[in-house]
């Protein structure tokens, strides 16, 4: 499934959204590539009904590379 223009528009900068490859209850996972790189990374971002439920909130803030 192609990524959604807007979604696709606002990660431009860093990630150019190729597909989707998996979704979730909480997410859609992107086949994407990094744009300083050219790496092929996996993507996860988060669907709306997830960030607006508060109780989870405290996961969106975790960077998994720090």
């Amino acid at each position: 499934m192609t990524p959604p223009p807007a979604l696709a528009a606002a990660l431009a900068d860093r990630y150019v959204l190729e597909k989707e490859i998996g979704r979730g209850g909480m997410a859609l996972v992107y086949l994407a590539t990094r744009g300083s790189t050219g790496e092929q990374v996996a993507l996860k971002v988060l669907q709306r009904r997830a960030c607006q439920d508060r109780r989870r909130r405290p996961l969106q803030a975790r960077d998994p590379r720090r």
